[in-house]
């Protein structure tokens, strides 16, 4: 039966500046999980947030661990009602650099119908239109009428959510629901919404190889001294084979196919002129006899984020560098354990690493991947309340990327899981010029209130 929304029309309409209001508030807020020197700030973000649930009766509860915070919150309405569940989270990348953005990161601009900012997309931006969905909803209906809520939102999705998961485990009593919404992905296009059924696992880390206790002069010691950028590049190189495979041992260890079912609906096809266009590229390395999409949706990748090393202003300085550090985050396919992929890639560096070099090896992430099914009441919803604000039919497709709590939040849960959203690929989400647009700001807000009302 179709939803009616013509009152949630008048309702975003005539409260639009309020609405952009908290928007912008709190995406003033350089709340950087991953920085330590931010901690006030994601704090802030935290807290404004859950003021703003508080004003609407939500009971809240604000738990730190690691010097990071989660917050649930929920209303209760009967025993007898569905329980729905919202995840996002308030912190945010860094900006750097800097010096690439038009307009400074934590000073939200709009312009030619975006809002420009670190985290406009990901995620304060989706999570604002749900938080407003939500408002909207218990304002216009006069309270909860056929549902009760709870919300998870974290400050450290960012960071690998390492305390959120000490705490999810701490309070899982309290998060039995029927239905997890995970608004945090992209839409197919600004015209043509998608629901993801699955996303990659992930594991990040950092490799350090040390030769020497001072940077040596490339002359005096040059064709003598093993140079520490030449020996982690090769051992980089090492872990590729010719055809475009991860070749480390194990790499592939693990891999599920996916349902036959899942598989009927998911749209494969891949255009390559999108990125061409979009991001000017050109050169791409799809293992052999592999779609792009079963390279970046199915299969584990060994991603090389940055070398630092050496010498890097401006001129020449002439040195063997002491050090040399490679950070690293790999995506798992599904049912790949992400503790054997790390020591799979922990053996091969170490036995790559020349004699005389001392390697540190220090984990930072790990997430499983997780898959939905397209059958679940869940996505069912999320597809139709999706289609009902874009007016189109939605995409059906996989998430290369990942959202490291959403499986252990999951079972915890019991929940039906949904993963949705209305960003998209060119919103420049972890680089500068970080943008979302308000018209999908406003179909996201749409999406999540008739969500609520189907229930």
């Amino acid at each position: 039966m179709p939803i009616n929304l013509q009152d949630y029309h008048l309702y975003f309409q005539k409260n639009k500046t309020e609405i952009l209001e908290f928007y912008f508030d709190l995406l003033k807020i350089p709340s950087i999980s991953t920085d330590s020197k931010y901690q006030k700030q994601c704090h802030q973000a935290a807290s404004l947030v859950a003021s703003f649930l508080e004003s609407l009766d939500f009971e809240i509860e604000i738990h730190e661990e690691n010097k990071n915070y989660l917050i649930f919150a929920s209303r209760h309405v009967s025993d007898d009602l569905p329980t729905l569940m919202f995840y996002g989270h308030t912190d945010v990348q860094p900006s750097d650099p800097d010096n690439l953005w038009d307009n400074p990161p934590f000073e939200p601009v709009i312009k030619q119908g975006a809002v420009y900012a670190r985290g406009a997309q990901d995620n304060k931006g989706q999570l604002c239109y749900t938080l407003m969905a939500i408002k909207a909803y218990i304002e216009t209906e006069k309270g909860l009428k056929n549902c009760n809520l709870k919300l998870v939102i974290e400050g450290e999705e960012e960071s690998g959510s390492h305390g959120t998961e000490i705490i999810l485990n701490k309070i899982k009593d309290k998060l039995k629901s029927d239905e997890l919404y995970v608004v945090d992905f992209d839409a197919k296009s600004s015209t043509m919404p998608s629901i993801v059924l699955g996303m990659r696992g992930l594991c990040a880390f950092e490799v350090i190889i040390k030769n020497s206790n001072v940077d040596l002069h490339s002359g005096m010691y040059g064709g003598v001294v093993y140079n520490p950028l030449r020996a982690l590049s090769e051992m980089m190189a090492s872990c590729f084979n010719e055809e475009g495979f991860i070749a480390i041992e194990r790499a592939y260890e693990g891999l599920e196919q996916l349902s036959s079912k899942d598989l009927e609906v998911i749209d494969f096809s891949f255009d390559k002129s999108h990125l061409m266009k979009s991001f000017d590229v050109h050169a791409f390395c799809i293992p052999k006899n592999v779609t792009p999409r079963e390279a970046n949706w199915l299969l584990p990748t060994f991603e090389i984020n940055g070398l630092f090393v050496g010498y890097l202003q401006e001129g020449v300085k002439t040195v063997l560098p002491k050090m040399a550090t490679a950070k690293i985050s790999c995506r798992l396919g599904k049912g790949q354990n992400p503790e054997q992929f790390i020591k799979a890639c922990k053996k091969h560096l170490e036995n790559k690493t020349p004699n005389g070099f001392n390697l540190t090896f220090k984990v930072h992430q790990k997430a499983s991947s997780f898959y939905t099914s397209f059958e679940v009441s869940s996505v069912q919803k999320a597809k139709d309340a999706l289609e009902s604000a874009f007016n189109h039919k939605a995409w059906i497709g996989l998430s290369g990327a990942s959202v490291p709590i959403v499986g252990l939040l999951s079972s915890l849960s019991t929940s039906n899981v949904a993963l949705m959203g209305v960003g998209l690929d060119t919103d420049n989400i972890h680089a500068p010029n970080e943008h979302f647009s308000l018209d999908r700001f406003e179909k996201g807000f749409y999406s999540i209130v008739h969500i609520l009302k189907s229930t």
